[in-house]
């Protein structure tokens, strides 16, 4: 590839991630950094998020939330839902609730991640509550959704 832009940045490490090769998805992450490369969008971050989350190292989810917030990327919904999940999955659920509670906008995606992350942690009626204040909002559950709040 002759010219690496942050799109073609982001389709390859995103496509690691979504494969499974998140250790290997870290080190483009750094690599494209290196070379300097502007994130001007914040798709490529909750990618690598997602790796974090998936790997269950907070301590690099944490660096990389301290990125979003200096890149002023915070409010961003795919961002948000990933935060959310990658806190919920490296068992600070209390984190996982404060980006939660933080949220301006919140899709099917973000009560998910949450009721799933409450639920996992065994908080089984704050995972309830959290349904039913999903449903008063007008969302409806997705297959996941429902699943985890029956058995909760």
């Amino acid at each position: 590839m002759p010219t690496k832009n942050l799109l073609s940045w982001t389709a390859l490490i995103s496509g690691l991630v979504q494969s499974g090769h998140w250790v290997d998805s870290f080190y483009l992450f750094m690599e494209m950094q290196s070379k300097g490369i502007d994130i001007v969008d914040p798709f490529i971050l909750s990618s690598i998020i997602g790796a974090s989350a998936n790997l269950a190292l907070l301590g690099l989810g944490k660096q990389i939330h301290r990125l979003v917030i200096l890149l002023g990327y915070e409010s961003s919904l795919f961002v948000s839902n990933a935060l959310v999940d990658m806190y919920a999955k490296c068992s600070d659920i209390l984190a996982a609730k404060k980006i939660f509670g933080e949220m301006f906008q919140r899709d099917i995606v973000s009560w998910t991640s949450i009721i799933v992350g409450t639920a996992q942690h065994g908080l089984a009626e704050e995972a309830l509550s959290l349904h039913d204040q999903m449903l008063s909002t007008g969302l409806k559950p997705n297959e996941v959704t429902f699943v985890i709040s029956s058995g909760a």
